[in-house]
């Protein structure tokens, strides 16, 4: 009297019902808990970035990074290359053109502007625009100075 291995015995169950034509059932997958919802599952590098972002307010910064990075993108390559981002803080905008032209240019498109910043980024990413002309020159020079009306008073 051998005792049948039970994984042999198995075995040539499941062989004569599969030549019967037998089917398992599948069998139901217990349900698990995300890991945002407080499960210990592990997350994908993506999911668990973004989900950092979000809690910590940055996925909005995220966006305009992305934006100001493709400045010639969203403006085009004619005024890209008069008008740069000088900075964004706390939804303003500032702008920086190189003519008083281009800035004047920039202040009659300022509505179209806040209209693709706001079909990108979405609602109160951008709150206000602000366009900067050239900076003027300094007419400073050396350590000391002096009070007046400066290089204004030699021209006529």
């Amino acid at each position: 009297m051998s005792a049948e291995d039970p994984a042999v015995g198995a075995l040539r169950r499941i062989r004569a019902a599969v030549r019967a034509g037998v089917t398992p059932k599948p069998r139901e997958r217990k349900q698990t808990k995300p890991a945002a919802t407080g499960g210990r599952d592990p997350l994908m590098v993506g999911d668990a970035v973004q989900e950092f972002l979000v809690t910590h307010g940055l996925d909005q910064r995220q966006q305009v990074a992305r934006v100001l990075e493709g400045w010639s993108g969203l403006v085009g390559p004619d005024v890209a290359a008069h008008v740069v981002v000088e900075g964004f803080e706390e939804g303003n905008l500032l702008l920086r053109a190189d003519s008083t032209t281009w800035a004047n240019q920039m202040r009659l498109l300022q509505a179209t502007l806040e209209r693709r910043l706001l079909e990108e980024l979405g609602e109160g990413a951008v709150r206000t625009i602000t366009v900067l002309g050239p900076e003027a020159p300094s007419w400073r020079y050396g350590m000391r100075r002096v009070q007046g009306r400066g290089p204004r008073d030699t021209y006529g």
